[in-house]
């Protein structure tokens, strides 16, 4: 029977936190520790790249893996040779100079490789359900690209794929002011009234007065009334003051539910370790902010659209 502590707990979880927990029965204590890493290390980068749409790609500067990745995407692309070349080329500049030194110059070559691995994921995932179809029995060769995607799909599934897929087709056939919008995820919430009042709070928990944050609902609510046809380069001023503010306070929550969990699951000596719906099992717990900071790993993507969906 459950304590009468355990009882006011559940009673007591707001949207986000039971998000958080079922986020943390998908990926497991060792991939919610990855996404915590992850969350600070965003949290403490130039705002520059904050800003930028396509910051997943300059932030492979940090894993060679994912380098290799990217250059094959380049070189088994349809452009010129020429074009290969200069756009490998400022992608390697990018990389040596990130993230201290990245400008907001630097997001056009980048979205002319997040094109590309936009159409190459598409393009994987056809032939994928072909090959199956077909039931064929070859082994083909595989380059790095495609070791990363099928890991990508050992870990969401054949169903979480094809989400994946359906959000990249989706993104790209946004219109180009959106694609080029800081915080474009925030934007994107538009599409999700869940992720629309769990950006709410976050507002309602910003250090300003009162006026400050109706004024800062307000003009997001406007954006999201018009997205995605009817935004505007105007609209990225905004945007880039807001971003940072949400997803400070997406990390702040982030820290004091898991903080709090920790303390819980101490003082219980290990009692309610067993089994996954425990109250006192909830040890590393993510936020559901509307993908913002999270949108360059597809595994967070999908987990926020999945529990979104529950």
């Amino acid at each position: 029977m459950a304590s009468t502590e355990e009882q006011q707990t559940n009673q007591t979880k707001d949207a986000a936190q039971l998000e958080m927990e079922a986020l943390e029965a998908e990926m497991g204590e060792e991939g919610m520790k990855k996404v915590a890493e992850y969350l600070q290390l965003q949290a403490s980068l130039p705002d520059a790249v904050k800003a930028s749409p396509y910051s997943s790609i300059a932030f492979a500067a940090t894993d060679n893996e994912s380098r290799a990745a990217y250059m094959t995407a380049i070189d088994e692309s349809d452009l010129k040779k020429e074009d290969k070349e200069k756009l490998k080329a400022d992608l390697q500049d990018i990389w040596e100079r990130y993230p201290d030194d990245f400008k907001v110059e630097d997001n056009e070559p980048l979205k002319v490789i997040n094109e590309i691995m936009t159409k190459r994921f598409i393009q994987t995932q056809k032939s994928a359900r072909e090959a199956s179809t077909k039931e064929q029995n070859t082994t083909p060769v595989k380059d790095a690209a495609q070791l990363k995607m099928e890991a990508l799909e050992a870990e969401l599934g054949e169903e979480g794929m094809k989400e994946v897929a359906d959000y990249l087709e989706l993104q790209a056939s946004l219109p180009d002011v959106v694609k080029r919008m800081p915080y474009r995820g925030l934007a994107f919430a538009a599409t999700d009234p869940e992720s629309q009042d769990i950006t709410m709070e976050y507002i309602d928990n910003f250090d300003v007065s009162e006026k400050e944050k109706e004024r800062y609902k307000a003009r997001l609510q406007d954006i999201w009334d018009r997205y995605p046809e009817n935004i505007t380069e105007d609209d990225y001023a905004f945007m880039s003051e807001i971003g940072p503010m949400v997803e400070k306070e997406s990390l702040k929550k982030y820290q004091d539910q898991n903080n709090s969990n920790n303390i819980d699951s101490g003082s219980n000596n290990g009692s309610r370790s067993n089994g996954s719906n425990s109250v006192g099992n909830e040890p590393s717990k993510s936020n559901s902010a509307p993908g913002f900071g999270l949108l360059g790993s597809l595994t967070c993507l999908y987990g926020g659209r999945k529990l979104r969906k529950k």
